[in-house]
């Protein structure tokens, strides 16, 4: 059963966009893995919820807001390709489903069990995915990853995610898997201590960060074969990573860090190496985002033991907090993925960062949300990605210092 999409405007605001350049540095430093987990740096009693930019005061909606999609089909579950324009996948009960944005297509992908319960990453091309880590799921069912159901650092390799890479969980080197025999492994380590590590979209390049073998800190590029071995930035004191990801383009790697008291979110640009802060705050972030374009990215922000909030950077007006006069502004939300450059799906929760969630359509251009279904689990995007370009370095760069 269906209902009228419930959707609601407002006009964002907007910050100075801070971007600073830093000089080269090599240190040798304390390259203990970043943390996962959602502790808060200092005290939050000592600290507002975020930091980044002041908020117009919108009063809060009332009434029913209903979901787009009212009651999910009792059909048959069966593998099948994302639909033209991709779709969101999610888990209610014990079924992964994929609904497209209109819901104009809504149907069961498979009967999960208990081990397969968790996120899904879909594969650069859309024909497969990992679900809990641990599980490759495609047309031909399902089959063991090779890694760890705990192991949160497995990626797709591109450009078509026919094998999967992530450091090794307990001695930090770099492992690849393939997707269709996970007994298929190889290892193209090329640091000595991998903290993460992702394959370029344009399927050249293997990109990692952590610590050299000389103990030289950074976000370093290699070969496939984890060969030929070049820095893209460096970095001193006590700078722990948290996440690495490159913009769907290729252009940039977005290096997500925390020093001291501050989280920080930086921008690398590949062919010159010159690197650009996004925003500082000193509450925890995560869930790095960059648009299909490359040009802006979204993260959260907040505590999971109160409210997060999705914001919305990179752009020349500077982040942006999502929802303000919507349902949103009172809500838990977290960014899920990009279906195109104007639209980002969004989790939403009364609380916190996990449990059943409601998924909303943020839409960029009319600053508009609507709810698609409520009460569900680990949604997803499910699109297929533009294979990016690899930029050539400038012969002449210098990588710089977080």
């Amino acid at each position: 059963m269906k209902r009228r999409p419930a959707t609601f405007r407002t006009r964002a605001p907007a910050a100075l966009l801070v971007v600073v350049g830093v000089a080269l540095a090599a240190c040798t430093v304390n390259a203990a893995p970043a943390p996962t987990s959602m502790v808060p740096l200092i005290d939050p009693a000592d600290l507002p919820i975020t930091t980044l930019a002041p908020t117009t005061t919108a009063a809060p909606v009332t009434g029913p807001v209903d979901p787009l999609l009212a009651a999910l089909p009792d059909t048959p579950c069966a593998y099948a390709d994302a639909p033209a324009g991709g779709e969101i996948t999610f888990l209610s009960g014990d079924r992964l489903y994929g609904t497209t944005a209109d819901t104009s297509l809504t149907r069961c992908l498979l009967q999960i069990t208990s081990s397969q319960r968790g996120a899904a990453k879909w594969s650069p091309v859309a024909n497969r995915a990992v679900l809990a880590q641990a599980t490759v799921f495609d047309v031909n069912g399902t089959r063991q990853s090779g890694y760890d159901p705990f192991n949160v650092r497995v990626q797709w390799e591109y450009p078509v995610g026919d094998s999967l890479i992530a450091p090794n969980s307990s001695s930090y080197s770099l492992i690849r898997r393939s997707a269709t025999d996970p007994g298929n492994r190889s290892d193209p380590t090329f640091l000595g201590l991998t903290v993460a590590a992702l394959s370029h979209p344009s399927g050249q390049l293997l990109i990692g960060a952590g610590l050299t073998r000389d103990r030289v800190e950074g976000v370093f590029a290699a070969d496939l074969q984890g060969d030929n071995l070049r820095p893209l930035a460096l970095a001193g004191g006590d700078l722990a990573f948290l996440e690495l990801v490159a913009d769907p383009t290729g252009r940039s790697v977005l290096v997500l860090s925390s020093r001291g008291d501050a989280v920080r979110l930086h921008r690398i640009d590949i062919a010159s190496l010159a690197i650009g802060e996004i925003v500082a705050q000193p509450t925890p972030m995560q869930l790095v985002t960059p648009s299909p374009a490359g040009d802006l990215v979204a993260w959260r922000a907040g505590l999971c033991n109160s409210m997060t909030g999705t914001w919305l950077g990179g752009g020349a007006s500077g982040p942006t907090l999502l929802g303000e006069g919507t349902p949103l502004q009172t809500r838990s939300v977290a960014p899920v993925g990009w279906l195109d450059a104007g639209r980002l799906v969004l989790a939403a929760r009364a609380f916190g960062c996990d449990g059943p969630a409601e998924v909303w359509v943020w839409n960029l251009a009319e600053g508009s949300a609507t709810m698609l279904v409520r009460g569900v689990e680990h949604p997803a995007v499910r699109v297929v990605q533009p294979q990016g370009a690899l930029p050539a370095i400038d012969p002449a760069a210098q990588p710089g210092a977080f």
